[in-house]
Protein backbone atom coordinates (compact mmCIF):
# COMPACT_ATOMS: atom_id res chain seq x y z
CA UNK A 1 0.00 0.00 0.00
CA UNK A 2 1.62 3.20 -1.13
CA UNK A 3 -0.94 5.98 -0.81
CA UNK A 4 -3.44 7.19 1.77
CA UNK A 5 -6.92 8.61 1.14
CA UNK A 6 -8.60 10.30 4.11
CA UNK A 7 -12.37 9.80 4.39
CA UNK A 8 -12.62 10.20 8.16
CA UNK A 9 -15.91 11.81 9.14
CA UNK A 10 -17.51 10.93 5.78
CA UNK A 11 -18.43 7.27 6.32
CA UNK A 12 -21.70 6.08 7.87
CA UNK A 13 -21.34 4.78 11.41
CA UNK A 14 -22.34 1.16 10.69
CA UNK A 15 -19.57 0.84 8.14
CA UNK A 16 -17.02 2.37 10.50
CA UNK A 17 -18.00 -0.03 13.27
CA UNK A 18 -17.80 -3.07 10.97
CA UNK A 19 -14.38 -2.02 9.71
CA UNK A 20 -13.09 -1.49 13.25
CA UNK A 21 -14.19 -4.98 14.24
CA UNK A 22 -12.67 -6.53 11.10
CA UNK A 23 -9.41 -4.67 11.66
CA UNK A 24 -9.27 -5.80 15.31
CA UNK A 25 -9.93 -9.48 14.59
CA UNK A 26 -7.66 -9.76 11.55
CA UNK A 27 -4.85 -7.96 13.37
CA UNK A 28 -5.13 -10.17 16.44
CA UNK A 29 -5.04 -13.30 14.25
CA UNK A 30 -2.42 -11.88 11.85
CA UNK A 31 -4.70 -12.42 8.85
CA UNK A 32 -4.10 -10.10 5.86
CA UNK A 33 -7.30 -8.73 4.31
CA UNK A 34 -8.56 -6.22 1.77
CA UNK A 35 -11.93 -4.55 1.24
CA UNK A 36 -13.28 -5.47 -2.20
CA UNK A 37 -16.48 -5.27 -4.22
CA UNK A 38 -19.06 -2.51 -4.35
CA UNK A 39 -18.13 -1.21 -0.89
CA UNK A 40 -14.54 -0.59 -2.03
CA UNK A 41 -15.79 1.03 -5.23
CA UNK A 42 -18.13 3.33 -3.33
CA UNK A 43 -15.35 4.51 -1.02
CA UNK A 44 -13.14 5.35 -3.98
CA UNK A 45 -16.00 7.13 -5.72
CA UNK A 46 -16.63 9.15 -2.57
CA UNK A 47 -12.94 10.05 -2.43
CA UNK A 48 -13.33 11.60 -5.88
CA UNK A 49 -16.68 13.34 -5.16
CA UNK A 50 -18.60 10.84 -7.27
CA UNK A 51 -21.65 8.76 -6.40
CA UNK A 52 -22.51 5.21 -7.32
CA UNK A 53 -25.28 4.51 -9.80
CA UNK A 54 -26.38 1.63 -7.58
CA UNK A 55 -26.21 1.76 -3.80
CA UNK A 56 -24.76 -1.24 -2.00
CA UNK A 57 -25.83 -2.70 1.32
CA UNK A 58 -23.18 -5.34 1.75
CA UNK A 59 -19.48 -5.28 2.54
CA UNK A 60 -17.08 -7.80 1.02
CA UNK A 61 -13.62 -8.71 2.30
CA UNK A 62 -10.98 -10.92 0.76
CA UNK A 63 -8.89 -12.61 3.45
CA UNK A 64 -5.65 -14.56 3.08
CA UNK A 65 -5.69 -17.62 5.32
CA UNK A 66 -3.27 -20.47 5.94
CA UNK A 67 -6.06 -23.01 6.35
CA UNK A 68 -9.76 -23.33 7.02
CA UNK A 69 -8.99 -23.16 10.72
CA UNK A 70 -7.82 -19.55 10.25
CA UNK A 71 -11.06 -18.72 8.48
CA UNK A 72 -13.10 -20.25 11.30
CA UNK A 73 -11.05 -18.39 13.91
CA UNK A 74 -11.78 -15.07 12.22
CA UNK A 75 -15.49 -15.78 12.16
CA UNK A 76 -15.42 -16.91 15.79
CA UNK A 77 -13.68 -13.67 16.77
CA UNK A 78 -16.39 -11.61 15.08
CA UNK A 79 -19.22 -13.78 16.40
CA UNK A 80 -18.13 -13.17 19.98
CA UNK A 81 -19.57 -9.70 19.44
CA UNK A 82 -23.35 -9.51 19.89
CA UNK A 83 -23.74 -7.35 16.79
CA UNK A 84 -22.72 -10.20 14.47
CA UNK A 85 -24.66 -13.33 13.64
CA UNK A 86 -24.07 -16.19 11.21
CA UNK A 87 -26.04 -16.24 7.97
CA UNK A 88 -27.08 -19.44 6.22
CA UNK A 89 -24.17 -18.97 3.80
CA UNK A 90 -20.89 -20.07 5.35
CA UNK A 91 -18.99 -16.98 4.20
CA UNK A 92 -21.61 -14.45 5.30
CA UNK A 93 -22.23 -12.75 8.63
CA UNK A 94 -24.97 -10.25 9.38
CA UNK A 95 -24.15 -7.08 11.30
CA UNK A 96 -26.87 -5.46 13.41
CA UNK A 97 -29.58 -7.55 11.76
CA UNK A 98 -29.31 -5.73 8.43
CA UNK A 99 -25.78 -5.39 7.00
CA UNK A 100 -24.40 -8.47 5.16
CA UNK A 101 -20.66 -9.07 5.57
CA UNK A 102 -19.04 -11.50 3.12
CA UNK A 103 -15.66 -13.05 3.93
CA UNK A 104 -13.96 -14.55 0.86
CA UNK A 105 -10.94 -16.66 1.82
CA UNK A 106 -7.96 -17.53 -0.35
CA UNK A 107 -4.39 -18.68 0.22
CA UNK A 108 -3.16 -22.16 1.08
CA UNK A 109 -6.73 -23.47 0.90
CA UNK A 110 -6.70 -22.96 -2.88
CA UNK A 111 -6.84 -25.98 -5.14
CA UNK A 112 -6.00 -26.25 -8.83
CA UNK A 113 -7.14 -23.39 -11.08
CA UNK A 114 -7.20 -20.99 -8.09
CA UNK A 115 -10.43 -22.43 -6.71
CA UNK A 116 -11.57 -23.12 -3.18
CA UNK A 117 -14.04 -25.81 -2.12
CA UNK A 118 -16.27 -24.95 0.80
CA UNK A 119 -16.36 -27.34 3.75
CA UNK A 120 -17.81 -29.47 5.17
CA UNK A 121 -18.59 -31.46 2.01
CA UNK A 122 -16.34 -29.45 -0.35
CA UNK A 123 -18.96 -29.74 -3.09
CA UNK A 124 -19.37 -26.00 -3.72
CA UNK A 125 -16.43 -24.49 -5.59
CA UNK A 126 -15.53 -20.83 -6.01
CA UNK A 127 -12.82 -19.11 -8.02
CA UNK A 128 -10.50 -16.81 -6.06
CA UNK A 129 -8.23 -15.97 -8.98
CA UNK A 130 -6.89 -12.43 -8.69
CA UNK A 131 -7.48 -12.08 -4.95
CA UNK A 132 -3.77 -12.12 -4.11
CA UNK A 133 -3.11 -9.52 -6.83
CA UNK A 134 -5.73 -7.22 -5.35
CA UNK A 135 -4.42 -7.65 -1.80
CA UNK A 136 -0.82 -6.95 -2.79
CA UNK A 137 -1.77 -3.79 -4.71
CA UNK A 138 -4.23 -2.40 -2.15
CA UNK A 139 -4.26 1.24 -1.14
CA UNK A 140 -4.93 2.60 2.34
CA UNK A 141 -8.04 4.61 3.19
CA UNK A 142 -8.44 6.38 6.50
CA UNK A 143 -11.95 5.59 7.66
CA UNK A 144 -11.82 7.38 11.02
CA UNK A 145 -9.41 9.37 13.16
CA UNK A 146 -11.42 9.33 16.40
CA UNK A 147 -11.33 7.88 19.01
CA UNK A 148 -8.27 6.36 17.30
CA UNK A 149 -7.02 6.16 13.74
CA UNK A 150 -8.51 3.46 11.52
CA UNK A 151 -6.76 2.83 8.19
CA UNK A 152 -8.21 0.07 6.01
CA UNK A 153 -6.66 -1.70 2.98
CA UNK A 154 -8.93 -1.21 -0.02
CA UNK A 155 -8.77 -2.64 -3.53
CA UNK A 156 -7.65 -0.22 -6.20
CA UNK A 157 -10.17 0.62 -8.89
CA UNK A 158 -8.08 -1.47 -11.29
CA UNK A 159 -8.28 -4.35 -8.81
CA UNK A 160 -12.04 -3.96 -8.60
CA UNK A 161 -12.22 -4.07 -12.39
CA UNK A 162 -10.07 -7.18 -12.46
CA UNK A 163 -12.33 -9.01 -10.00
CA UNK A 164 -15.51 -7.81 -11.72
CA UNK A 165 -14.47 -9.26 -15.07
CA UNK A 166 -13.41 -12.55 -13.51
CA UNK A 167 -16.62 -12.69 -11.46
CA UNK A 168 -18.71 -12.08 -14.57
CA UNK A 169 -17.01 -14.98 -16.30
CA UNK A 170 -17.80 -17.29 -13.39
CA UNK A 171 -21.45 -16.36 -12.83
CA UNK A 172 -22.51 -14.79 -16.13
CA UNK A 173 -25.52 -17.08 -16.49
CA UNK A 174 -27.05 -15.93 -13.20
CA UNK A 175 -26.47 -12.16 -13.06
CA UNK A 176 -25.62 -9.14 -15.23
CA UNK A 177 -24.49 -7.07 -12.26
CA UNK A 178 -20.77 -7.77 -12.71
CA UNK A 179 -20.86 -6.86 -16.40
CA UNK A 180 -22.73 -3.63 -15.71
CA UNK A 181 -20.28 -2.66 -12.96
CA UNK A 182 -17.38 -3.35 -15.32
CA UNK A 183 -19.03 -1.21 -18.01
CA UNK A 184 -19.18 1.69 -15.57
CA UNK A 185 -15.40 1.44 -15.12
CA UNK A 186 -14.86 1.28 -18.87
CA UNK A 187 -16.71 4.56 -19.20
CA UNK A 188 -15.37 6.39 -16.14
CA UNK A 189 -12.01 4.95 -15.11
CA UNK A 190 -9.93 8.09 -15.66
CA UNK A 191 -12.37 10.20 -13.64
CA UNK A 192 -12.02 7.96 -10.58
CA UNK A 193 -8.77 9.46 -9.32
CA UNK A 194 -6.71 8.76 -12.44
CA UNK A 195 -6.54 12.11 -14.24
CA UNK A 196 -3.04 12.94 -12.97
CA UNK A 197 -1.98 9.34 -13.52
CA UNK A 198 -3.03 9.65 -17.16
CA UNK A 199 -1.34 13.01 -17.70
CA UNK A 200 1.91 12.07 -15.98
CA UNK A 201 2.41 8.48 -17.11
CA UNK A 202 0.27 7.74 -20.18
CA UNK A 203 0.17 10.82 -22.41
CA UNK A 204 0.03 8.59 -25.50
CA UNK A 205 -3.58 7.75 -24.62
CA UNK A 206 -4.63 11.27 -25.57
CA UNK A 207 -4.19 10.13 -29.18
CA UNK A 208 -7.48 8.20 -28.92
CA UNK A 209 -9.51 9.67 -26.10
CA UNK A 210 -12.56 7.51 -26.96
CA UNK A 211 -10.72 4.40 -25.75
CA UNK A 212 -8.52 6.06 -23.12
CA UNK A 213 -10.61 4.86 -20.15
CA UNK A 214 -10.50 1.26 -21.36
CA UNK A 215 -6.82 1.31 -22.31
CA UNK A 216 -5.67 2.87 -19.04
CA UNK A 217 -7.80 0.40 -17.08
CA UNK A 218 -6.19 -2.45 -19.03
CA UNK A 219 -2.68 -1.14 -18.38
CA UNK A 220 -3.32 -0.76 -14.67
CA UNK A 221 -4.92 -4.19 -14.36
CA UNK A 222 -1.95 -5.67 -16.18
CA UNK A 223 0.49 -3.87 -13.89
CA UNK A 224 -1.01 -5.37 -10.72
CA UNK A 225 -1.77 -8.85 -12.07
CA UNK A 226 0.16 -12.09 -12.03
CA UNK A 227 0.83 -13.82 -15.34
CA UNK A 228 -1.90 -16.32 -14.54
CA UNK A 229 -4.45 -13.58 -13.95
CA UNK A 230 -3.36 -11.70 -17.06
CA UNK A 231 -3.84 -14.82 -19.16
CA UNK A 232 -7.31 -15.45 -17.76
CA UNK A 233 -8.42 -11.89 -18.57
CA UNK A 234 -6.85 -12.03 -22.03
CA UNK A 235 -8.71 -15.28 -22.74
CA UNK A 236 -12.03 -13.70 -21.70
CA UNK A 237 -11.46 -10.66 -23.90
CA UNK A 238 -10.43 -12.70 -26.94
CA UNK A 239 -13.45 -14.98 -26.60
CA UNK A 240 -15.91 -12.12 -26.30
CA UNK A 241 -14.33 -10.12 -29.14
CA UNK A 242 -14.72 -13.15 -31.42
CA UNK A 243 -18.47 -12.97 -30.87
CA UNK A 244 -18.61 -9.36 -32.03
CA UNK A 245 -21.50 -7.17 -30.91
CA UNK A 246 -23.46 -10.31 -30.00
CA UNK A 247 -20.91 -11.06 -27.28
CA UNK A 248 -22.61 -12.20 -24.09
CA UNK A 249 -20.43 -9.77 -22.14
CA UNK A 250 -21.44 -6.83 -24.32
CA UNK A 251 -25.11 -7.73 -24.20
CA UNK A 252 -24.89 -8.05 -20.42
CA UNK A 253 -23.23 -4.64 -20.13
CA UNK A 254 -25.90 -2.76 -22.05
CA UNK A 255 -28.42 -0.86 -19.93
CA UNK A 256 -32.12 -1.40 -20.52
CA UNK A 257 -32.35 1.80 -22.53
CA UNK A 258 -29.39 2.23 -24.86
CA UNK A 259 -28.42 3.55 -28.26
CA UNK A 260 -28.13 1.21 -31.23
CA UNK A 261 -24.43 2.09 -31.55
CA UNK A 262 -23.55 1.35 -27.90
CA UNK A 263 -22.68 -2.29 -28.54
CA UNK A 264 -20.20 -1.28 -31.25
CA UNK A 265 -18.59 1.26 -28.89
CA UNK A 266 -18.19 -1.39 -26.20
CA UNK A 267 -16.66 -3.79 -28.71
CA UNK A 268 -14.10 -1.12 -29.65
CA UNK A 269 -13.24 -0.66 -25.95
CA UNK A 270 -12.81 -4.41 -25.41
CA UNK A 271 -10.54 -4.61 -28.46
CA UNK A 272 -8.50 -1.72 -27.05
CA UNK A 273 -8.16 -3.57 -23.75
CA UNK A 274 -7.07 -6.77 -25.45
CA UNK A 275 -4.47 -4.85 -27.45
CA UNK A 276 -3.01 -3.48 -24.21
CA UNK A 277 -2.87 -6.95 -22.67
CA UNK A 278 -1.10 -8.27 -25.75
CA UNK A 279 1.46 -5.46 -25.61
CA UNK A 280 4.83 -6.58 -24.25
CA UNK A 281 5.98 -3.10 -23.21
CA UNK A 282 6.73 -2.86 -19.50
CA UNK A 283 5.17 0.08 -17.66
CA UNK A 284 5.63 1.11 -14.05
CA UNK A 285 2.51 1.68 -11.94
CA UNK A 286 2.40 4.52 -9.44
Amino acid sequence: MNSLINLSGKIESDWVDVLRHIEHCTASLKIPYVLIGAAARDLLLKANDLTSERATRDIDFSIEVIGWESFDQLKSCLLTLPEFEQDRSKQRLIFRKSLPIDLVPFGTIEEQESEISWPPDYAVKMSVLGMSDVLESAISIRIADKPHVLDVPVARIAGIGLLKLLAWNERKLTTKKDAQDFYYLLQNYIDIGNINHLAENHVDLFDDIDTAHARLLARDIKDISSKKTQQAITDILIQEIKSGIESYLIQSMLPKFHEATDSKKILIMLKAMETEFSCSQVRLSI
